[in-house]
């Protein structure tokens, strides 16, 4: 039976009939993932408002606040992980202001903290093939800082993370040789935008 979101509006359960099972009314995005031991992980959001007081100094609220979902196959949140709040509690803070970003008063600042656009789980089947990683490790794709990282869902704990090569890249993969596939996009907003200085025709 498929389990998919409508982007930001829900996550939906339908049988093989087309008949909803269950719905989630959670703010849910991007890929859905099978969890080795049951049920989902599934990329969600949460919205601090005008009034909220910040839990990510130097960022001001509103903001949004990308979340990792453990959801049962009833349809449950079983687990909720803040994404920005695993990169403070790892000393990786610094990340999230690494981006050129103006922050004079007065300047708008960017509500979006961060954008996860993937979960990847990693299998029992393939854990001995990466040393420093344990089965159950998530793979997690943070698209706007070209950020891949390998976290332990349970202690919270960052194994691994680097930036780039890719450039806001999307659907990393544990490979069972031992590797991590990532698909890069290699572009940004820009490639876009009309040249402005093109020569007319």
């Amino acid at each position: 039976s498929p389990v998919f979101n409508f982007e930001y509006g829900g996550l939906v359960k339908l049988d093989r009939c087309g008949n909803v099972v269950w719905t989630l009314a959670h703010e849910t995005h991007h890929s859905v993932e099978r969890a080795e031991g049951g049920g989902f992980w599934v990329p969600g959001r949460q919205r601090a408002g005008h009034r909220a007081e910040s839990a990510f100094p130097p960022f001001q609220a509103p903001y949004k606040e990308d979340l990792l979902l453990k959801v049962s196959e009833a349809g449950a949140i079983e687990q909720q992980i803040s994404v920005p709040g695993v990169l403070y509690e790892n000393g990786l803070a610094p990340l999230l202001t690494a981006t050129g970003g103006d922050f004079e008063r007065g300047k708008s600042d960017r509500k979006e903290l961060l954008h996860l656009n993937k979960i990847a789980e990693l299998s029992s089947r393939d854990a001995e093939r990466f040393p420093g990683f344990k089965a159950g490790d998530l793979l997690l794709s943070i698209r706007n800082h070209n950020l891949l990282l390998v976290m332990d869902p349970g202690a919270r704990k960052v194994r691994w993370w680097q930036v780039g090569p890719w450039i806001r890249q999307h659907d990393p993969e544990f490979v069972s040789d031992g590797t991590i596939s990532v698909f890069n996009n290699n572009t940004y907003q820009t490639a876009f935008l009309e040249d402005q200085h093109a020569d007319p025709a």
